[in-house]
């Protein structure tokens, strides 16, 4: 959950500025001791609720557990901020409940989702003692006896109960299996009744395409007029045509019924004559078309030079490495790289941090001399 709020962010951190933050808004932490010597500064992008709060328990000198519900991210500068004033803005802002452990020094921290009914397991272990105590002092005599029937009697029901949910599942998958076998049944009535249509209509065709040739072998032997003959000879043509198109139409139907059938179907010869027909004249896929392409020689891309000295690559790695946080602390800059803190001098993945700016962090690799790494912020902070 991103810190949106600015309004009231403005109002709180001027309060912090002004010498203290109000116990309404952040709560009271007076079993907590702070260390009031300690200020927070930090810009956060994007940065890890877990991150930031256990940065602040760590310069306050203690140990954080975190329970699953902690989530959310934050983005927000903090300035010139006590620890128990950032302590607080986060918890409340981010309805998060913690327990403060005296002998063990560490803060446990509870989300929204790790709470029951609003309280900790703690709070909830306290009233569950106290009822428990109330119970027990309240609680009357029971009849072993009775007891014991009627475990008998929970232990039968729980028997009959199972035989009844047993005979439901095998119901069930009775009727599934007989709805099954029905609209196989459906597809099969389905598939004879097209396939009978088609052979009628193909019949009927045939006959005529026949008919007209008997017809033009008739009037090329008896020397009819040209014109007739040529008319007739169309006729043929037509019919012939009309009967391909009817096959292309037969086939198009039976694959449209084939891909609704639940189990595989026999090809007809017409469909395996229409499949090697496609398959000797079916056009380059596009892995063909990659395969028979000439690679073209890329461009060479010239890498940024530093305005200051050319001399000097930079090299952005911001897609490899996340930045979250920057902050300082007794003088010294930290930087929140991949939810791990990083300082001067630091090693990441061979890569040594140079420096630490306001918003990028700068690295070096010690066999590339004119080579500086750079890892900024992947959105603009606030």
């Amino acid at each position: 959950m991103r810190l949106r709020r600015l309004g009231g962010l403005a109002l709180i951190c001027g309060l912090v500025i002004a010498g203290g933050y109000p116990r309404e808004i952040y709560g009271n932490t007076s079993e907590i001791p702070w260390n009031n010597n300690i200020i927070f500064e930090r810009t956060s992008v994007d940065e890890s609720i877990q991150a930031i709060l256990t940065t602040i328990t760590r310069l306050n000198g203690f140990k954080a557990i975190f329970k699953p519900g902690i989530t959310g991210t934050i983005t927000y500068r903090f300035k010139n901020i006590p620890l128990a004033g950032a302590f607080n803005m986060i918890t409340e802002l981010n309805n998060i409940r913690y327990e403060f452990d005296k002998t063990k020094r560490t803060l446990i921290f509870f989300g929204p989702s790790d709470l029951v009914d609003g309280k900790t397991p703690s709070e909830i272990q306290q009233i569950n003692d106290m009822i428990a105590s109330m119970n027990k002092e309240t609680q009357p005599k029971v009849d072993k006896k009775a007891a014991a029937r009627s475990k008998v009697h929970e232990a039968q029901l729980n028997a009959a109960r199972a035989e009844i949910e047993n005979a439901r599942i095998k119901s069930e998958r009775v009727i599934a299996k007989t709805q099954r076998e029905i609209q196989d049944q459906e597809r099969s009535v389905k598939r004879i009744t097209l396939i009978t249509r088609q052979i009628a209509e193909r019949q009927t065709l045939q006959q005529k395409k026949l008919l007209t040739e008997l017809n033009l072998r008739q009037l090329q032997q008896s020397n009819a007029e040209p014109s007739q003959i040529r008319r007739t000879t169309m006729q043929t043509k037509h019919f012939a045509r009309k009967l391909r198109e009817l096959e292309r139409r037969h086939l198009k139907e039976l694959e449209l019924l084939a891909s609704t059938v639940s189990y595989p179907t026999e090809p007809t010869p017409e469909a395996e004559r229409h499949t090697q027909r496609k398959l000797w004249t079916r056009p380059l896929s596009r892995e063909d078309k990659e395969a028979t392409r000439v690679p073209l020689t890329p461009k060479p891309i010239l890498a940024p030079r530093s305005e200051e000295n050319p001399q000097i690559i930079l090299r952005n790695i911001s897609d490899r490495y996340k930045l979250s946080g920057i902050g300082k602390y007794d003088n010294e800059y930290y930087a929140n790289i991949n939810g791990a803190e990083y300082k001067i001098g630091d090693i990441l993945d061979g890569l040594t941090v140079a420096l630490i700016g306001r918003y990028e962090v700068k690295l070096t690799k010690s066999d590339e001399s004119g080579v500086i790494y750079l890892i900024r912020f992947r959105q603009k902070p606030n």
